[in-house]
């Protein structure tokens, strides 16, 4: 496979794109590492002077391709080994200095930089502090479009979100559906009480706010972490982390949605907390996040919530209506067409499920 990868007859980009993606459920990145090594020194008896030339420039390109791409691969000591083999060989050879350099910068720009953000942008926000939706990006603070993230503890609640294992997004999302919502339809003055809970506020201010939360877990997730359905098998879970967090997400906002309609005792709040999450839900159909969409929807279509008659009874009909609609789209009926040809036509940005 390496000796495919740095042909000294083809060059065939799409094998390459495709080893890289896919090596890790064969082999190590040290091992790959390793054996590109190897294949940069090849044997002269091997190769021709002009073939070894070819074969050390592929080798160059691979591993720069390498890092570009799959930069999370790399760990502080293979780093240092990359870093070592450059300087040592790469960077004293007049064929190779060019693309040396670009394999340095790439390490700077892709993976110290990368490292160094992630102790940061997974800092878990503090209590009471504000989420800024995508209206304004210049600005820090005092006109976005807000939601507080108030913390969670052991069990369920209905005075926020119960996100507490998520961070807050640091990067916005520019959408044409994601539209900029004045702060007065949240609170009229800075100085006027939070609400005391969830449902206090506008239901699409919550569905931006669940939107950019899903956002930040989906913009985690790794090609390779589909590799194998890695997150089923509990030996091969770390290798899909980020996917099971997408999991973890989606049954602990279906959980709370149930523990929400199911805490009040009259059957009237009980419904108007149906209605609630029904709207939260049209509001995120509408800004493509299919994934929180299914994810109210499953809680909606729990054991505990079907049985609830006469809360159903007390929705009005449009209600009925929008639910409905929503189940249709949703539905599993001939391998989720339905949805398949509405994903298909969103326009992006979108978050699937």
């Amino acid at each position: 496979l390496i000796v495919r990868l740095t042909s000294t007859i083809t060059l065939d980009l799409e094998f390459n794109n495709a080893f890289i993606l896919t090596y890790l459920s064969f082999t190590t990145p040290r091992t790959f590492f390793l054996k590109l090594v190897e294949r940069y020194s090849v044997p002269p008896k091997h190769a021709s002077a002009e073939e070894a030339l070819v074969i050390q420039l592929r080798v160059c390109e691979v591993l720069r391709t390498w890092i570009e791409t799959r930069h999370a691969d790399f760990s502080h000591d293979l780093v240092a080994d990359v870093v070592e083999f450059v300087d040592k060989y790469l960077m004293k050879d007049d064929a190779s200095f060019v693309i040396a350099q670009q394999i340095r910068r790439t390490i700077i720009k892709r993976i110290c930089n990368a490292k160094t953000n992630a102790g940061s942008a997974h800092r878990t926000p503090r209590r009471g502090s504000l989420y800024r939706v995508a209206s304004d990006p210049g600005k820090s603070t005092g006109t976005g479009s807000l939601l507080v993230n108030t913390q969670m503890n052991t069990g369920l609640s209905t005075s926020a979100i119960p996100l507490s294992s998520i961070t807050a997004p640091s990067q916005t999302i520019s959408s044409p559906n994601l539209q900029h919502v004045p702060i007065s339809s949240v609170r009229t003055s800075l100085k006027d009480p939070l609400p005391s809970s969830v449902f206090g506020y506008d239901t699409k201010q919550v569905a931006q706010q669940l939107t950019l939360l899903e956002y930040r877990l989906f913009s985690e997730i790794q090609s390779t972490e589909f590799l194998n359905q890695s997150w089923t098998n509990p030996e091969s879970q770390h290798l899909a982390s980020n996917v099971l967090a997408v999991i973890s997400r989606f049954n602990t906002l279906s959980l709370w949605v149930v523990s929400c309609i199911l805490e009040p005792l009259r059957v009237k709040q009980r419904s108007s907390r149906f209605e609630f999450f029904l709207r939260v839900a049209d509001h995120l159909r509408d800004v493509n996040n299919f994934a929180t969409l299914m994810a109210i929807l499953s809680g909606l279509n729990q054991s505990a919530i079907n049985r609830l008659k006469f809360t159903k009874s007390h929705l009005h009909k449009k209600s009925v209506q929008n639910l409905a609609s929503l189940e249709k789209l949703m539905s599993a009926d001939s391998s989720y067409k339905a949805y398949r040809d509405t994903l298909n036509n969103a326009k992006p940005p979108c978050l699937p499920y």
